[in-house]
């Protein structure tokens, strides 16, 4: 009775003489990448400022009126500026007789946020909808302008965006 137990006990661990083979080097797990650098806060400064910049060289084109406004955290009136998951740059400009800005997010997910959000306010209530929403994934930045923008000039503005 002993030997079978201790015959069954062999087998069932499944105990045998082969050797270890070696590992394919295709099948060992690569070292995790090291996580993304934290955001530049200066970035989104960057970018309002070089949006802003190629804005003025434009003006007549686009059909941009002064003023440029700037906005601080005391003055902007969605009080996102600064804020955890808001904008860290926005710039107000008057555009076709409307008002339009550039957001600039200090991450892609907020910056897609906020797009995601304009758009469910715009598709819930189309007369508080702007006319354009573009999103440069690059630069963390959401160029939104006023329905006043001309189909033709929307697509000025954007292509302005896109060579940031």
């Amino acid at each position: 009775m002993t030997r079978l137990a201790v015959a069954m006990l062999l087998i069932l661990s499944g105990c045998s003489k082969a050797t270890a083979q070696p590992v394919p080097a295709s099948s060992v797990a690569e070292p995790a990448a090291a996580p993304a650098a934290a955001p530049d806060p200066k970035a989104g400064r960057n970018t309002a400022v070089a949006f802003m910049t190629a804005l003025q060289d434009k003006t007549k084109a686009l059909d941009v009126r002064p003023p440029i406004k700037r906005y601080t955290a005391e003055d902007d009136p969605n009080h996102m500026l600064g804020r955890q998951h808001g904008y860290v740059e926005k710039i107000a400009f008057n555009a076709a007789g409307g008002e339009g800005s550039i957001e600039v997010f200090s991450n892609l997910a907020d910056a897609k946020a906020r797009s995601a959000y304009i758009d469910g306010i715009s598709a819930a209530s189309p007369a508080l909808g702007d006319g354009y929403d573009y999103l440069n994934e690059q630069h963390f930045a959401l160029l939104r302008l006023p329905r006043e923008v001309a189909p033709t000039q929307a697509t000025q503005w954007k292509a302005l965006l896109d060579t940031l």
